[in-house]
């Protein structure tokens, strides 16, 4: 099973996603498809001592923020995580 996670989207992301995600993939086996600053999530993981093994990171350089408007965010923000991470869905 593989899973993509929006890496930088969350309360304390990327840390506490990058940690929650690994410890999923753990338990049941999935690989994780991080998307995100792939520098940013490389970073936190070391700095944290989380092993990405069995993930990906996909990068996405630009960052949705609460001001953004939902409908129109996948066109305006075509490198954000979130539309990245829906282009890699198969």
């Amino acid at each position: 099973m593989k899973i993509i996670v929006d890496a930088m989207g969350g309360d304390n992301a990327p840390k506490e996603i990058i940690k929650g995600s690994m410890l999923a993939a753990e338990e049941y086996g999935a690989d994780i498809v991080f998307v995100g600053d792939k520098k940013v999530i490389s970073q936190c993981a070391e700095e944290n001592s989380v092993d990405l093994k069995n993930s990906e990171i996909v990068n996405a350089s630009s960052v949705i923020t609460m001001h953004d408007d939902a409908k129109s965010v996948l066109k305006e923000k075509s490198d954000s995580s979130r539309a990245v991470g829906f282009e890699h869905l198969n």
